[in-house]
């Protein structure tokens, strides 16, 4: 019977029969379009979460009640992961809600194949059952998740301050060779003469020094005591000035070991129209010679605090121990914020570890940050140290030895002039006996002469 001429006899009924035959209808015939139009399960791997989106074509009187069973079930063979589970009561606030139920997965990793099927049921609000509209299968899906690169790279941040040069030095005359550090602003071309420029002996001419490279001039035996270092500009030849240093062994602040690393150039009278941008780090006199820069060890620095003597532009080595304990890491560079780039760049597997060492001179407390980053895969990983040196103020310098040589000097020079007087004195009455024993024959000579 069409539906028309159906609804035309119910309106003659009562109206509670036709409203009973209505609902009737109503709830038996799914046809009108209370159903799912759509079930869109969705994997979010960072989140170890499978999302499920029940789109639904409803009618906003009705209240509705989902059921679901879906299996995940993983292509590598394990175990299947099944949910099961209802969303009550929705209540849809218009004719096409989205209900999204939300599965946790913990260490949702791996290739998945999904499938399953949910139930919509569907009560007016006028009526105490429900009745179930729909029970489709939902469609099978697929989904990869990678598992998360693990990011545990460490950085360890150690320093060591090289013991100062070993053995007696004590500065004799000739010094015969000088070596300094340059510890200017930029590169420079030195000419060294034997004394004062364009009068003494020529020992270099136009040598090239990078800042922080050591130069080394011999020769100087028999110079007078200043002897000068021309500076010129290597970017474009300009003179710059000059420096002296004074060869007498009389200067306190050039004359042996102690003096390794302080700021050289201004001769012994400190002059400041000279340039004083160089670290005394040897030199070789008559008897012996030193040099400051101790030759380097096998061994790792290991301290975790060092100390400087204030003003001493000493030499501090860092250690740099970087450790692996994730996934394989590439392009590692290790950046020191004193030193720039130390080490680097290198590939470390997991638990594998890189050992780096750089050398600064410092001459005063300082504060070193180190970043050691690389990357896996697209991920970005870094791991941060840091260190601090300590300062202490310089000791006061022992002019005992100095002392000692000028005491004995002194006595060397009472004990020549005691002799000498002796002599004097010995002569003296020598000379004084020969007259008087002269004077005495010739008084004898002139009696007998007499009688």
């Amino acid at each position: 019977m069409p539906l028309k001429t159906l609804l035309s006899k119910i309106k003659r009924l009562p109206k509670y029969i036709g409203a009973s035959i209505l609902l009737t209808f109503m709830m038996a015939n799914p046809s009108f379009g209370y159903s799912f139009a759509s079930i869109v399960p969705t994997a979010d791997c960072d989140a170890s979460v499978l999302s499920i989106d029940f789109n639904m074509l409803v009618d906003p009187r009705y209240s509705y009640r989902i059921e679901y069973h879906i299996s995940l079930i993983p292509t590598d063979g394990s175990a299947p992961i099944v949910f099961e589970d209802s969303i009550t009561d929705p209540s849809p606030e218009n004719s096409t809600p989205t209900i999204t139920e939300m599965l946790s997965i913990e260490g949702l990793y791996g290739s998945f194949v999904g499938s399953g099927w949910a139930k919509l049921y569907a009560q007016p609000h006028w009526v105490t059952e429900e009745t179930l509209w729909q029970s489709p299968d939902i469609d099978t899906f697929e989904f990869t998740c990678e598992e998360p690169k693990l990011c545990a790279l460490s950085v360890d941040l150690s320093c060591e301050v090289p013991p100062p040069p070993s053995g007696n030095f004590a500065c004799d005359k000739p010094i015969d060779r000088l070596s300094m550090i340059w510890n200017g602003n930029e590169d420079i071309l030195v000419t060294a003469w034997k004394g004062e420029p364009n009068k003494d002996e020529l020992l270099a001419n136009n040598v090239a020094v990078a800042v922080g490279e050591e130069l080394t001039i011999n020769g100087y035996a028999g110079s007078p005591n200043d002897v000068y270092w021309e500076i010129y500009s290597a970017a474009n030849g300009d003179k710059l000035g000059e420096s002296v240093f004074h060869l007498s062994c009389s200067d306190d602040d050039m004359d042996g070991p102690e003096d390794c690393g302080m700021p050289q150039g201004n001769g012994k009278r400190n002059n400041s129209d000279l340039i004083n941008n160089w670290l005394l780090e040897g030199m070789t006199d008559a008897q012996g010679s030193f040099d400051c820069t101790v030759a380097p060890t096998d061994s790792f620095p290991s301290s975790q605090a060092c100390t400087v003597v204030k003003g001493s532009n000493t030499e501090v080595i860092y250690g740099y121990r970087v450790t692996n304990l994730g996934d394989a890491l590439d392009s590692i560079v290790v950046t020191d914020s004193l030193l720039g780039i130390v080490g680097g760049p290198v590939s470390l597997g997991t638990n594998e570890v890189a050992e780096f060492t750089a050398a600064g001179i410092l001459n005063g407390a300082s504060s070193s940050t180190t970043i050691a980053s690389g990357n896996i895969a697209n991920l970005y990983c870094e791991a941060v140290d840091t260190i601090s040196v300590n300062e202490i103020e310089a000791p006061q310098k022992s002019k005992k030895s100095k002392k000692s040589k000028k005491s004995k000097k002194s006595k060397k020079s009472k004990k020549s002039k005691k002799s000498k007087k002796s002599k004097k004195s010995k002569k003296s009455k020598k000379s004084k006996k020969s007259e008087k024993s002269k004077k005495s024959k010739k008084s004898k000579k002139g009696g007998k002469s007499k009688k």
